[in-house]
């Protein structure tokens, strides 16, 4: 292109930064590319000479092109997004101090490069990776800690994605990441190429993949279940208590739809054979919903051929505007930030009293700080999302500014609107909504959520029998359940054997079975279980004791035939 041989080019984002071709007049760029930053470095590719240049934007039938299309001046009169970086990860430290532990040893100085060095050395001395050598600490782990950290992503558990057909590989990513977007069925594509995933071994994690020619890209269907594990701070915003801090995030990925390319046309459902489920701590910021908003969804809320209330759901829209609204005002993908509704917004018996949040949760372990800009500018945050949903031209309600066209986009409106100011809602008239048959093209993931809380102590062997179905893990736990209580939002599980109930108390045991019961049962927002010991009965004794006499003889045979 230098040379002029070269007329034209067709590129990725790659070349978005690092290329300066004075001759380079003209720029087409194939949809808003997410950030106004990324917009001025892939038109910022033209006119880097003496003469004048010419750039194109062709927009795309997405969220954030179709208000470009409504207000340009949004795009040429504001500074470039906020680049955020959270350097207080504790992942991330440990993960530079180990590195910088085998480099040399730790002296007092380092304390002001890593702010939690003090918390960050008992706990390697603890696992034996760093010993105290005349007041420096040295390394004394592994060969090469620095290894085992990816420059891209933080998760550990790390999945690789092979062409079936070449055995090539084609990429890797963390497992969040992994679940959704190369699931079974899933199609991904890479460097240009479409591949559809045929087999995901979640042992090995190992997920192969073929050549797709199809018409369609995936989209994961997705539940999130959100556990608050520390509130750093709260404030007052408008008609709403707007909080952040840490919370514990069970995501369950259990079908994917399919959408048409160029005009993203919903084309149907596929549900996984077996849902993915991943469990992380990380960094949250939620907002109360007033309670006249959460009154009048529930309302309007519709049952599906199982009788279950979940179709005509405006939380979905809610959290669809604000999400795209969060993204434009924040310097951030959609893989970046996650939004969900706590679990109580569709108990149609739930009081309206009882708080009903909408939280924003950074996608990554730990949290980078998305979440916590979010809470600084939430004002912005909710304009942007009215200005979007007011001033998209459909009729009633569409997939680019609520996400669903069954969905009453004044509805939506309304509820933004109140998040600051009360006011009355006027429904002209109920829309006439047709579904699709659920049988082939939808499943909803209540369908598998037939049971309730209060329901389950009767229905309980049903339950064990639908966990050992599904060859979930911890079916053999629940099936050796003595009995079951349950109390307001709480359920204990008793079980005959102290061991094993303290063995079941493990942190790492009680978060599988907590995604076992979420994964099946409706659970209230404040739900807690407790694994308790029934009442021991004279024949486990006995038959403990002897356990303990068929052990001396087994050790006196050993000793026997030793000597």
């Amino acid at each position: 292109m230098i040379s002029g041989d070269l007329l034209g080019l067709v590129s990725t984002n790659a070349l978005e930064l690092g290329i300066d071709i004075g001759k380079i007049s003209t720029t087409v760029l194939a949809g808003y590319p997410g950030t106004r930053a990324s917009f001025w470095q892939q038109t910022g590719r033209a006119g880097r000479g003496s003469g004048k240049c010419t750039n194109y934007l062709i927009l795309a039938n997405l969220p954030m092109d179709q208000y470009i299309a409504l207000e340009p001046e949004w795009l040429f009169e504001h500074s470039s997004e906020n680049a955020i970086v959270d350097p207080d990860n504790l992942l991330i430290q440990l993960a530079h101090i180990r590195a910088a532990a085998a480099e040399l040893p730790l002296t007092l100085d380092d304390g002001a490069l890593f702010p939690d060095l003090g918390e960050t050395i008992p706990v390697l001395m603890k696992v034996d990776e760093v010993r105290n050598m005349g007041g420096r600490f040295a390394w004394s782990g592994g060969l090469y800690p620095a290894g085992e950290f990816s420059l891209r992503n933080i998760d550990q558990n790390k999945y690789q994605l092979i062409n079936k057909e070449t055995g090539k590989n084609i990429t890797e990513m963390d497992e969040e990441q992994a679940f959704h977007e190369i699931h079974e069925g899933a199609v991904y594509m890479h460097d240009g190429d479409f591949y559809q995933v045929v087999k995901m071994n979640l042992e090995s994690k190992i997920v192969e993949a073929v050549p797709f020619h199809g018409n369609y890209y995936t989209v994961p269907g997705s539940e999130t279940n959100i556990r608050i594990i520390h509130r750093h701070k709260k404030q007052q915003w408008e008609r709403s208590e707007l909080s952040f801090g840490d919370v514990n995030i069970a995501d369950f990925v259990y079908m994917y739809k399919k959408m048409q390319f160029h005009n993203h046309q919903n084309l149907g459902f596929e549900q996984l054979t077996k849902p993915l489920s991943k469990n992380y701590d990380t960094e949250a910021t939620w907002l109360r919903l007033p309670e006249n908003v959460v009154r009048q969804y529930r309302n309007l809320l519709q049952p599906d051929r199982n009788g279950y209330y979940v179709r005509n759901n405006h939380f979905e829209g809610l959290m669809f505007a604000l999400k795209n609204a969060a993204l434009m005002v924040t310097m951030t993908e959609g893989s970046d930030l996650g939004v969900a509704m706590s679990t109580n917004a569709l108990e149609l018996s739930g009081s309206t009293s009882e708080e009903v949040s909408l939280y924003f949760y950074d996608r990554y372990v730990g949290g980078l700080g998305f979440a916590e800009k979010i809470y600084d500018l939430i004002p912005k945050v909710t304009e942007q999302a009215i200005r979007m949903v007011s001033g998209c031209r459909c009729k009633n309600g569409c997939a680019v500014c609520i996400g669903n066209d069954r969905l009453d986009r004044n509805v939506i409106l309304w509820g933004l609107k109140n998040l600051s100011e009360e006011s009355e809602l006027t429904v002209q008239k109920t829309r006439n909504i047709s579904y699709p048959d659920e049988k082939n093209t939808e499943w909803n993931r209540s369908g598998q959520r037939e049971f309730t809380l209060s329901d389950l102590q009767e229905k309980w062997v049903l339950f064990c029998n639908r966990v050992k179905e599904n060859n979930n893990t911890f079916a053999g736990f629940f099936s050796m359940v003595s009995g079951l209580e349950v109390k307001d939002s709480s359920l204990i599980l008793y079980l005959r054997d102290p061991f094993y109930a303290e063995w079941a108390n493990m942190q790492e045991n009680r978060t599988g079975i907590s995604n076992v019961l979420s994964t099946y049962v409706f659970l209230p927002v404040d739900f807690r279980f407790a694994i308790l010991t029934d009442t021991e009965k004279p024949e486990d004794m006995l038959k403990r004791e002897k356990m303990m006499r068929r052990y001396h003889t087994l050790k006196k045979d050993e000793t026997y035939g030793t000597e």
